[in-house]
């Protein structure tokens, strides 16, 4: 502010000063009556005036735009500036725009995680209903098949007593023959007595008969409570396994509408577990193995730098943290030759702004999970006589979630997408599910291509009624 002072002093003292030369001198002119380009003294003392003037002005611009660089691009650059302006203005207001729209989007996209996080915990509420009943009935199944062990042990200890009696009556008439054979006398009361002992036998063996049938009878009801239990022990083991499965996605769809609550207030730049940097690899070199390494490292680093908006530092200034000896196993292991899937992963949370992410990496082999239109999971249709858009939307999203945890499960680390990931085939496949005139019973999602360890996994959903095909998304 003082300089600005200073130069309007100077700038006033200058003209003062040039004005009077001007003067002195054109007075000087007029009384010399001097000529100058054959004029008349009068008009060469107006001609001196004149130039004096324009010394004036631009010994005053000259000063002016000598020491004032603002002033000098303000009068030559002006036009160029408020045309930079514009264009800035116009950017911000689409940057603006396009902010409210992925506003609306996560907006959206909270509500329907909000829904599928209210649908995730009826269907845990129902599996543990269903976990207890069964748990129940496989309780009074165990004490059933208790009390028929019992009454079957009871029933064989009354088998082997009748077999013994049955032998004593075997030696007793034995004896009594051959006492029969030696006293004639007494044959009459002889005969009466074996017909008797006989009578007895025979009645003991028709009982033995019948307790050997009770205990038939009561092998096969055994064996029918032992399938009906092993049932029930399937059945249990498959809702249990469902009910992880669906604790799994409480789990996860909690965690993301937490970490969705923190990211709406844009404050967390990286998740834990996110994948910074992925690629596969086979080094038939073991000395390259270093450059791979060292490249993967790099990409994970400038993506950890785009995320947490260190972009006014050097884009090549390293934030990621990996101890040596995590580097040294992943060479060493690349250096095996065989066709591995690495992955650069994010060890914790986040926030933009960090000077240091630490990341580990994570090594798999390449190998073949699934074959060209392998069924990797299906689903039935239920109540498709009631079939509303919502139900069967729901029944997808299962079908969907299934697929996605079984190839998990099974290794997959790439994209799992529908056909080529585009959200109008879901809902194309979806309408012709709603107007199709005969009504699916059931949907499969199968592998389009055969699919290796890397991904991605590029999934068809087919429609089918009593088997056979009605349609598909591709």
């Amino acid at each position: 502010m003082t300089s600005a002072y200073i130069l309007v002093a100077v700038v006033l003292v200058l003209g003062g000063i040039i004005a009077a030369l001007g003067d002195r001198l054109g007075s000087k002119v007029g009384k010399a009556r001097l000529t100058i380009f054959k004029l008349r003294p009068r008009q060469t003392a107006v001609l001196i005036t004149v130039m004096t003037g324009i010394l004036i002005a631009a010994s005053t611009l000259g000063l002016l735009f000598g020491l004032s660089r603002s002033l000098r691009d303000g009068v030559f650059k002006l036009d160029d500036i408020l045309k930079q302006g514009r264009l800035d203005v116009d950017r911000l207001n689409a940057e603006k725009q396009q902010i409210q729209q992925e506003l609306a989007k996560a907006r959206k996209e909270a509500q329907q995680v909000q829904s599928r996080l209210s649908s995730a915990n009826n269907k845990f509420k129902m599996a543990k209903e269903q976990l207890n009943n069964v748990t129940k009935e496989t309780s009074k199944l165990n004490d059933e098949l208790n009390l028929l062990n019992e009454e079957k042990v009871t029933l064989t200890q009354q088998r082997e007593n009748l077999e013994i009696q049955s032998q004593n009556l075997e030696t007793l008439v034995n004896q009594r023959d051959s006492e029969l054979m030696k006293q004639n006398s007494t044959i009459k009361e002889q005969d009466s007595i074996l017909t008797a002992l006989k009578q007895q036998k025979q009645d003991l063996q028709t009982e033995i008969s019948n307790r050997d049938e009770l205990i038939l009878n009561l092998d096969n009801a055994i064996s029918s409570k032992d399938q009906a239990l092993q049932e029930k022990e399937n059945q249990k083991q498959n809702i249990e396994t469902e009910l992880q499965y669906l604790q799994k996605e409480v789990e996860m769809l909690e965690q993301y509408y937490q970490y969705y609550n923190i990211l709406r207030q844009g404050d967390l730049a990286l998740l834990r577990g996110q994948v910074l940097a992925f690629g596969g690899v086979r080094i038939e070199n073991p000395t390259v193995a270093q450059n791979a390494v060292d490249q993967l490292l790099r990409q994970a680093n400038q993506n950890a730098v785009k995320a947490t908006e260190n972009l006014e530092n050097n884009q090549n200034e390293q934030i990621i943290s990996i101890t040596q000896l995590e580097v040294q196993e992943l060479i060493t292991k690349l250096q095996t030759g065989q066709d591995y899937v690495v992955r650069i992963i994010c060890g914790g949370n986040y926030l933009k702004g960090e000077t240091e992410v630490r990341v580990f990496a994570d090594v798999a082999l390449n190998e073949r999970l699934f074959r060209q239109n392998q069924v990797i999971a299906s689903g039935e249709i239920e109540n498709n006589n009631n079939l509303t858009q919502t139900l069967l939307q729901q029944q997808l999203d299962l079908l969907l979630a299934t697929t996605q945890f079984r190839a998990r499960r099974a290794g997959i680390l790439g994209e799992i997408q529908v056909e080529e990931g585009s959200i109008t085939t879901l809902s194309n496949f979806v309408e012709q599910l709603l107007q199709s005139e005969e009504i699916p019973d059931q949907i499969q999602a199968v592998a389009i291509n055969t699919t290796y360890t890397i991904g991605p996994l590029k999934l068809r959903l087919i429609a089918l009624r009593q088997g056979q095909i009605l349609f598909s998304t591709s």
